[in-house]
C-alpha cells in the first residue's frame, strides 16, 4: 500500500490488520493538534464525519491512501473566515425579531426570541472554541487581541440579562438590548476582533 500524507508519501510497513481508523489515531498520537479531515482511498474522496466508520477498512485491501491533515489551528483560522457571515445571519434575525415585538406579535416574537438565542449560542459556541485553540498555540494571546476578551465578557453579559427581560416580557429593555447591545456587540467583532485575530496568522 503506498501511504501519503498531504501528498508526501511515506515508505511504511503496517501489519495485516492494520486499519485506516489505525492510521487516523496515529496522527492524533504523534500530535492532538492534528486533526484528519478527509481520506482519498483508491481514489475516492471520504470525509471524516464518524472516525469509526474506517475500523473495518484494513489498509492491506488498499492500494493507495492520502491522508489530508490539517492542525487545530489551520482549522481555526479557516472557521473564522465564515464568522463575519455568521455575524451578519444573527443580526439580520435580530432585526427581523424587534421589529416583530414592536408590531405587537407576541406570539411570532416568542418563537423568534428562542431561534435567536439559539443562533447566537451556536455562534458562541464557535468563537469560544476557535478562541481556546488560539490560547492554546499562540503565545501571550491576551496582550495581543484584549479586545476579543472584552467582547466575549460583554457578549455574556448580554445574553444573561436578555433572559430575565424575557421572563418579566420588559419588551423595552429587550428591544434595547438586542437592537443596541447585541447588535453593537456583534458588529464590534466585525470591526475590531475578527481583524485582530486574523493579523496573527501573519506572525
Amino acid at each position: 500500500m503506498n501511504l501519503s500524507i498531504n501528498k508526501v508519501k511515506f515508505d511504511v510497513q503496517l501489519e495485516d490488520d492494520t486499519t485506516v481508523l489505525d492510521l487516523i489515531n496515529a496522527q492524533y498520537l504523534e500530535s492532538k493538534e492534528k486533526v484528519v479531515t478527509e481520506i482519498l482511498i483508491d481514489g475516492e474522496l471520504f470525509f471524516i464525519d464518524d472516525e469509526n466508520d474506517f475500523a473495518n477498512i484494513l489498509v492491506k485491501d488498499i492500494n493507495e491512501i492520502d491522508l489530508s491533515v490539517k492542525t487545530s489551528l489551520e482549522l481555526a483560522y479557516e472557521a473564522l473566515e465564515s464568522c463575519n457571515s455568521y455575524i451578519d445571519t444573527v443580526i439580520a434575525s435580530i432585526d427581523q425579531l424587534t421589529e416583530t415585538y414592536q408590531s405587537g406579535d407576541q406570539q411570532t416574537a416568542n418563537v423568534q426570541f428562542s431561534e435567536v438565542i439559539e443562533i447566537i449560542d451556536l455562534f458562541v459556541q464557535l468563537i469560544t472554541g476557535i478562541h481556546k485553540t488560539f490560547k492554546r498555540n499562540i503565545v501571550n494571546l491576551s496582550e495581543q487581541t484584549p479586545i476579543v476578551q472584552q467582547l466575549e465578557i460583554h457578549l455574556f453579559s448580554i445574553i444573561k440579562a436578555l433572559l430575565p427581560a424575557k421572563e418579566k416580557e420588559d419588551i423595552i429593555m429587550l428591544c434595547d438590548l438586542l437592537e443596541y447591545e447585541l447588535k453593537d456587540n456583534l458588529t464590534q467583532w466585525k470591526i475590531q476582533a475578527i481583524p485582530a485575530m486574523k493579523k496573527l496568522s501573519q506572525y
